[in-house]
């Protein structure tokens, strides 16, 4: 297992807007996402609710404890998790 020093995570304030487009859909337009990074796996965008538009969205039963209780979403315009 990687030692905390060799598998650093940060969080912090993304100062472009991030945008999130599904199937032709805005499903997120904000300028307060967080971006997180793990080590060497790509950075995810952290994006509020209050910027997304929740009525596309539905949770499934993904959920992780690594980083505290996460709840997968996924869209309802496809089968393909967003």
């Amino acid at each position: 297992m990687e030692s905390r020093r060799e598998h650093p995570i940060t969080i912090a304030q993304n100062p472009q807007r991030v945008r999130v487009v599904f199937n032709g859909r805005v499903v997120a337009d904000t300028t307060r996402a967080l971006t997180l990074k793990e080590g060497s796996l790509p950075p995810v965008q952290y994006v509020p609710r209050e910027d997304a538009d929740m009525t596309l969205l539905e949770r499934t039963a993904h959920k992780t404890h690594k980083r505290g209780t996460i709840t997968g979403l996924r869209s309802l315009s496809g089968p393909r998790s967003c």
